[in-house]
């Protein structure tokens, strides 16, 4: 068996043993629990004014939208939320309502920030945590307009950080609310990582078993690579496309869970 494996290229005896490597890693690597928020005004191409969804690691677990009004499970394990709490799934259709309603009067107020025409804006809103294998905690909540970013929270500070001169406005009146602010850094520090770990024991066969294919396939892309001559750019851009392609559908398949106390 040795002399066999000495005939090997190298290459390939390296790839092996990194690739089996990475599966077993997958069974330590950190986990994250992060939403996608979307609004939108004016004729809004097909997209209801206000879509949402989670995601555990790179698995959709739960979605809404405005034109349903409801927030329903994307994998079946996600059912199990239910028998913890009868209420879950009508907690978290409430949440969604105030998200959507709040989302629209932003919409309108920003408008007149920018001093914008009526017509197509988005308003969108990505959060979450991270729990690393050594213990370490993050969290985040970012804002965007129109495509740009527009306000971060910084949880260290319980401060929000403005992009341009319009979000000063919102940063003013955001900053002055020390109650939510509190409650922000609470949530990605405890209620976030929580749910994280909750989630994390639903799905746990289902999310290792996603882990190792999506790990094995960005290996594999990574190891082709590596063996090819490089190439013109336009590669590059189909692969960057096809990504925000594959984020785009997998967005609208999203959601939120609930939070009594949950408020923007």
């Amino acid at each position: 068996m040795g002399v066999l494996l000495l005939r090997w290229p190298p290459l390939i005896l390296w790839a092996a043993a990194h690739l089996l490597l990475l599966l077993d890693c997958a069974c330590c690597s950190s986990h994250s629990l992060r939403y996608l928020c979307t609004g939108v005004s004016g004729p809004s191409q097909g997209l209801p004014p206000f879509i949402a969804g989670g995601y555990v690691d790179h698995q959709p677990i739960v979605k809404y939208d405005s034109e349903t009004e409801k927030s329903v499970p994307q994998v079946s394990w996600m059912l199990k939320a239910e028998k913890d709490n009868a209420q879950y799934w009508r907690k978290s259709t409430q949440e969604f309502l105030k998200l959507d309603m709040k989302f629209s009067q932003y919409l309108l107020d920003l408008q007149d920030q920018y001093n914008q025409s009526k017509g197509f804006h988005t308003m969108q809103l990505m959060y979450g945590c991270e729990l690393s294998p050594d213990g370490r905690k993050e969290g985040y909540y970012q804002y965007g307009y129109d495509g740009r970013d527009f306000l971060s929270f910084e949880k260290e500070t319980l401060t929000w950080t403005a992009a341009d001169r319009e979000a000063r406005e919102m940063k003013r009146k955001w900053d002055a609310e020390l109650a939510k602010k509190q409650y922000r850094k609470a949530y990605l520090e405890e209620e976030c990582i929580e749910w994280l770990q909750k989630y994390l024991g639903y799905g746990n066969e289902t999310l290792l078993r996603t882990e190792k294919v999506r790990m094995k396939a960005a290996y594999e892309r990574t190891s082709t690579s590596s063996q090819e001559p490089p190439s013109s750019t336009s590669s590059s851009v189909v692969d960057i496309q096809g990504s925000t392609e594959i984020e785009m559908r997998n967005f609208q398949q999203g959601g939120r869970p609930p939070s009594d106390d949950f408020s923007l």
